[in-house]
């Protein structure tokens, strides 16, 4: 891996508040974040098949590390907050455990794992510290992948007026924007060389309290009891009953995986 040439201007790289940023979302995040497609985890598989043992960095609460396990990789998911642990720990399936650590000290052994997974945080991890801290943890003939979904706004009337609710309601999710604009290039960056990249999709099918549940788990979106969560709920409730169909709203996600050795080979 070698470091970015560039960052985006409104990249956040970790420290106590972004490490932070998710301790009162962690419940939301692990009942109604979307998982990842069969597509993906082929795709891992056929770079480094399991059995093998598997680092999921930034783990979150723990949705692509419990997929990994389940696909048979020994996992440990090194994850820094408090919160986001506990879910993973709440939700334990044979395989995997669970360590704290960050992307840029994980605190795992020298030369210990043969597959790195960093799923919707790459744009939390630092472009130098990260990979130095991944080619130390890494076998000879590690691959890493950095994974995430992303969010289809053109793809139907109800993305678009999704965008448009988040553009209006949440202030903060045009901040946020800078961080996601480059993220194809950040996570390219991370790897030497051409790294393999692959988009599967995974629309899902969503009742109301889905909806919602994925919105309240959305660190730009205001909480309960902050200003303007019952305007976000309010329009959200609106746009939802507008676009549904038998109760249901189709959220276009396509899942982006990028592939690559973690060394120049």
């Amino acid at each position: 891996m070698t470091s970015p040439n560039t960052t985006s201007p409104n990249m956040t790289f970790p420290n106590a508040a972004s490490t932070a940023l998710f301790s009162d979302r962690s419940h939301h995040y692990a009942r109604y974040r979307p998982s990842y497609p069969a597509a993906t985890l082929d795709l891992l598989r056929q770079h480094v098949p399991a059995p093998a043992d598997a680092a999921d960095v930034a783990a979150g609460t723990g949705i692509l590390s419990r997929a990994l396990a389940a696909a048979g990789y020994r996992t440990v998911a090194v994850e820094p907050n408090r919160a986001m642990r506990a879910e993973i720990e709440a939700g334990a399936v044979p395989g995997l455990r669970v360590v704290e650590g960050t992307g840029e000290s994980t605190g795992l052994p020298d030369g210990s794992v043969d597959l790195i997974t960093v799923a919707q945080a790459v744009h939390w991890l630092d472009p130098v510290a990260a990979p130095a801290e991944f080619r130390r943890i890494a076998r000879p003939g590690c691959r890493a992948a950095v994974v995430w979904n992303t969010r289809d706004f053109t793809a139907t009337p109800f993305m678009r007026d999704y965008l448009a609710m988040l553009t209006e309601y949440a202030p903060a999710y045009g901040r946020m924007k800078g961080a996601w604009a480059g993220l194809r290039e950040q996570a390219r960056a991370f790897f030497p060389g051409t790294p393999v990249e692959e988009a599967a999709d995974n629309t899902r099918r969503w009742d109301l309290e889905t909806l919602l549940g994925n919105l309240w788990s959305l660190s730009y979106v205001p909480r309960p009891g902050d200003e303007g969560h019952d305007a976000v709920d309010a329009a959200a409730r609106r746009l939802f009953a507008t676009h549904q169909r038998a109760g249901r709203i189709d959220f276009v996600l396509s899942t982006i995986a990028v592939v690559g050795p973690v060394g120049e080979e």
